[in-house]
């Protein structure tokens, strides 16, 4: 394999990494937002922008052999 293209996966999975990690954060902090229930959704609705996030990484690194 290229080692550009595997640099670049190598990227994609640190980035899909970050992701994850995003996913499983904003839920957990807005737990001590319960007083802002706005707050509350706004982190659920950066969860699921996250979500989105990881797909899109995810189908990239396959797309490339990752």
């Amino acid at each position: 394999m290229n080692p550009g293209r595997n640099k670049i996966i190598s990227c994609l999975q640190k980035a899909l990494q970050m992701e994850y990690g995003d996913i499983f954060l904003y839920p957990r902090h807005s737990t001590f937002l319960a007083k802002y229930p706005w707050l509350v959704q706004l982190f659920n609705n950066f969860s699921q922008a996250e979500v989105r996030h990881a797909d899109i990484l995810s189908l990239e690194i396959r797309r490339l052999g990752g």
